[in-house]
């Protein structure tokens, strides 16, 4: 396959170099084998990437397909640096890259990539263009898939005092019916983490909710 830059072709020999079939298959297990690995840890997987995405950066002239590039190979290792490359791209977002986001977070979906993109990538994005975040986030929190839910869910995660409280709790409360794991599993997440800034209303919220054992347990994990 051809790469749309040649620091891609870099990077491919480097996978290839620094492969490893017996960590590899133990990765491919932990992922339940949706993916193909290279075998590459993460703190060498940094090492290899980082000049590529500084190189990227400087020279590319259209960092969302360097994503979608990412997310057409294989091995796994290429869609940690495709979001890895575009959550540090931020300089050139624009009003195109909410839909290159739905795109990477409903293909190869997972919670690894997901989540990223959830936190880094669209929480991001919303800080810096507020004005369109409704639009996305009404269409992602009422989608059939749960993978743009549980991001609509998650992505205020770093956001502390800034945290849109009202449509927090109402994004949890309309999904507390669900069976799905990864949405309860969210929801809980993400009143936990807001519980770091305003414990009280947390507390008060999952009292008078109806959330499932499972939100509620991780919502209150650190509470006495």
């Amino acid at each position: 396959m051809s790469f749309p830059s040649p620091y891609l072709e870099q990077l491919s020999d480097k996978y290839i170099q620094y492969a490893d079939p017996t960590r590899a298959s133990e990765m491919e297990k932990y992922m339940r084998n949706q993916f193909s690995f290279y075998g590459i840890k993460k703190p060498l997987r940094a090492t290899l990437t980082e000049p590529i995405i500084k190189e990227l950066f400087d020279t590319a002239s259209n960092h969302a397909e360097i994503a979608i590039c990412c997310w057409q190979q294989p091995q796994r290792e290429w869609q940690y640096f495709g979001i890895e490359f575009m959550a540090k791209s931020r300089k050139y977002w624009n009003e195109n890259t909410p839909a290159n986001f739905e795109y990477l977070i409903t293909q190869k979906s997972w919670w690894d990539t997901v989540d990223f993109i959830a936190v880094h990538c669209v929480g991001k994005y919303f800080t810096v263009h507020p004005g369109e975040r409704n639009q996305w986030i009404e269409k992602w929190r009422y989608s059939d898939n749960f993978w743009l839910v549980r991001v609509a869910i998650l992505f205020q995660l770093q956001y502390k005092e800034k945290t849109d409280v009202p449509l927090l709790f109402d994004i949890c409360s309309e999904h507390a019916w669900q069976k799905e794991f990864f949405i309860r599993k969210a929801i809980g997440w993400s009143l936990r983490q807001y519980a770091r800034t305003n414990p009280g209303a947390v507390q008060d919220f999952v009292k008078n909710s109806e959330l499932s054992a499972l939100s509620k347990r991780e919502a209150l994990k650190h509470f006495n």
